[in-house]
């Protein structure tokens, strides 16, 4: 259980980092490609400079490739979405794609949830919705750009259950480096040919985002290593949800409305159902 609230911990932390970037950075590629820079260093520190690439490990570099270049096509949808549908309903259905690797848990690798799982991953759901909704807002029509952006980001939160299904902790930090190397070399490729030249506050906060954002998928990882995938997904979910919102009231003195709050109470209770 530990793993799991350090996992939360850490995406917090990467949602608190990026709030703070947003009015002093210039460059968002170039953000982006510094986080990856972090995360595919603190991915090598961790694997070894002489265990790279060791071997038996070539299931671990394709599934990693893979990984990496869903997480660009993840935020390239993002970037698409927004504009097009709103933050709100763009944020609905990337939070919602964790149906997808619950299901596959479920068919495929047979896991088992009981009753209070079940109604805990329910309330899950609604809490996604009802946190990010707004009333009186214009609903746009559901795309194809969200319905990828949904397919996507399951395939992504995906990726790690697959990889300890086929592997366990063997070769975990390999893939991480893996994954985090090929988004590095592509989020650079994409930098160079915007011709973007970023500046100190774009690096800095960029490497301060990847910290806890390498922290985030190791972490996950090894929750799901020691719980089943019904626990770890929806947990850190809407475990991360409630605490970014608290800190957004705390640190960044928002102020949530009467649902939300309503939002994250039910949050904290389909997470106790979840871990019973």
């Amino acid at each position: 259980m530990i793993y799991l609230l350090l996992a939360i911990f850490s995406g917090t932390a990467t949602s608190v980092i990026m709030r703070c970037s947003k009015s002093r950075i210039k460059s968002d590629m170039g953000m982006l490609a510094a986080n990856y820079l972090a995360c595919t260093l603190l991915a090598g520190y961790f694997a070894g400079a002489g265990e790279l690439f060791p071997a038996g490990a070539g299931g671990a570099l394709g599934l990693g490739l893979f990984n990496g270049a869903l997480y660009l096509i993840s935020l390239m949808l993002m970037q698409y979405n927004v504009p097009r549908s709103g933050i709100v309903l763009t944020s609905i259905y990337s939070k919602l794609s964790l149906i997808v690797p619950l299901v596959l848990s479920l068919t495929v690798f047979g896991e088992k949830p009981g009753a209070a799982q079940i109604i805990g991953f329910l309330l899950s759901l609604a809490a996604i919705v009802m946190i990010n909704y707004q009333p009186g807002a214009e609903a746009p029509q559901v795309n194809g750009g969200l319905l990828a952006l949904f397919a996507v980001d399951g395939c992504v939160y995906s990726m790690s259950k697959i990889f300890e299904e086929l592997f366990g902790q063997n070769f975990s930090a390999q893939f991480l480096f893996y994954t985090f190397g090929v988004a590095l070399l592509i989020s650079a490729g994409m930098l160079l040919a915007k011709k973007e030249r970023p500046g100190w506050p774009d690096l800095l906060f960029g490497f301060l985002f990847g910290i806890p954002n390498y922290f985030a998928s190791r972490l996950t990882l090894k929750a799901l290593s020691v719980l089943p995938a019904v626990i770890v997904y929806p947990t850190n979910g809407v475990g991360t949800l409630a605490a970014v919102a608290f800190a957004g009231v705390l640190i960044f003195k928002e102020r949530l409305t009467k649902r939300q709050w309503k939002a994250v109470a039910i949050i904290l209770l389909a997470i106790a159902l979840l871990n019973l």
